[in-house]
């Protein structure tokens, strides 16, 4: 998101970190369990979108798409 947000001319580009961190943010968000699948993310990161993990109703944590490559990297050794 933060990319997309200052990507631009070059001219101006120190003015595009001016803007609010909200003008930046992701609002819409989808969450996975932490039950499910590795699977599950596929979708999510076609998005371009970071995984909010959730076991119930108690947030534990986000997954990000290097954190699924470094964690597939890690299993083939």
């Amino acid at each position: 998101d933060i990319l997309a947000k200052v990507d631009g001319p070059y001219d101006g580009r120190w003015d595009r970190f001016n803007a609010p961190v909200r003008s930046a943010m992701t609002s819409s968000l989808h969450t996975l369990q932490a039950s499910q699948t590795l699977d599950a993310l596929l979708p999510v990161f076609d998005r371009n979108e970071v995984a909010i993990v959730f076991d119930g109703e108690e947030f534990i944590g986000l997954i990000t798409r290097i954190d699924l490559i470094n964690h597939l990297r890690r299993r083939a050794k």
